[in-house]
């Protein structure tokens, strides 16, 4: 995934506005751990986190699986906490590498990867919510880690099913070099079903006015999100049940900013009617919106058939 949420999309907003036009007219104290196979000398804080910085096994194990643009494999092992190793060593000998390899992870090799992805601790925070956290943390290890800690084990499993997908593409498709398009493009392919999974794990019901604002946009011909059919054109058959997965998707995994522009925009349209005057009524709602490079990989995973 990309871990940035301060870029924005210039024509997420442009279609916004067609669509509105065509409406109306404490610091633990590390301990001392027994030798790694490697001869380096492993340390478990006492709150559970591998490694002497922390996500020292996390980026060690991911380097291995991915490659880091210089290492891959091995490589990466030399010097990195004994847990690295095993859990790697599960995944060589359990999961093939393509689409499948996080969710073989899950189901194969949970307990050695989760003890290095995370330090075996969880929280109650859903997979969106660890989704977001993860992308506006941008590359602090020790952000990333807490976003770990915070999530629940269900919430755990379905990203890591997602985040390793999107690794893999990145690895794979990119050349190993992450960017937003390249995010993009492969969550909305080959990741999509992973990522819709995750933002779908213990979400809550978006507000009532979020829904009454997709009523209310299928009903004017006011089409708001990246699926524009037309400025001219009526919304097509299902509009507001596919802006209801649209909305849900924000509110379950987009950045906090992107959440509340959204909400107050749906609640101006919720509130206005059909008229000339809808435009006018919610253009300051509507032009305080630009989402954010994370929000749009939700926003264009596909939607129904």
């Amino acid at each position: 995934m990309h871990r940035s949420s301060t870029s924005t999309t210039a024509w997420f907003l442009g279609a916004l506005t067609i669509g509105a036009l065509a409406c109306g007219g404490s610091t633990a104290t590390p301990l001392p751990a027994p030798q790694s196979d490697g001869g380096a000398a492993e340390v478990v804080s006492a709150d559970g986190v591998l490694g002497p910085h922390g996500p020292e096994c996390r980026v060690a194990l991911q380097c291995a699986m991915h490659g880091d643009g210089r290492r891959k494999g091995e490589a990466c092992l030399a010097s990195a906490p004994r847990q690295a190793k095993e859990a790697f060593g599960c995944i060589q000998q359990a999961c093939p590498a393509g689409e499948s390899l996080g969710p073989c992870i899950v189901a194969q090799c949970w307990e050695p990867f989760s003890t290095c992805w995370s330090g075996g601790r969880s929280g109650e925070a859903t997979c969106g919510a660890t989704w977001s956290c993860f992308g506006e943390c941008g590359n602090d290890e020790t952000c990333l880690t807490a976003c770990l800690h915070a999530a629940s084990p269900e919430a755990q499993r379905r990203f890591v099913e997602v985040e390793v997908c999107s690794d893999a593409f990145v690895a794979n498709a990119c050349a190993g070099k992450p960017s937003p398009e390249c995010d993009q493009t492969g969550l909305a392919s080959t990741c999509a079903a992973g990522l819709v999974a995750c933002l779908e794990q213990g979400a809550k019901t978006p507000p009532r006015h979020s829904q009454t604002a997709c009523d209310r946009r299928a009903q004017c011909a006011h089409w708001v999100g990246p699926k524009l059919p037309s400025a001219t054109t009526v919304a097509p058959e299902g509009a507001a049940a596919r802006c209801r997965i649209e909305s849900a998707r924000v509110h379950a995994g987009c950045p906090k900013a992107d959440v509340a522009a959204l909400s107050a925009l749906e609640a101006c349209l919720a509130a206005s009617p059909c008229d000339a005057a809808l435009p006018t009524n919610c253009a300051k709602q509507a032009a305080s919106w630009s989402p954010s490079d994370l929000c749009v990989e939700i926003l264009q995973l596909p939607v129904g058939p």
